[in-house]
């Protein structure tokens, strides 16, 4: 599955998402529905595995790539 996949599938616009690079560890940072739409980063890049957690009392989906 792709990125861009999952976003169709996602109807709240006030999750946070982060982008973490499985090999490295490395964050892409936070981002909503919203300011995913316009960027196409990570559009095409093909999730390995999805973990959902609270962060400073904020959900957060976190999407490895």
């Amino acid at each position: 599955m792709k990125v861009k996949d999952i976003l169709k599938l996602i109807e709240d616009t006030k999750l946070y998402i982060e982008f973490i690079d499985l090999k490295s560890g490395a964050s892409y940072g936070f981002y909503t529905k919203n300011d995913l739409v316009y960027n196409d980063k990570f559009k095409n890049d093909k999730i390995v595995k999805i973990n959902s957690q609270y962060f400073d009392n904020k959900r957060l989906l976190v999407i490895y790539i």
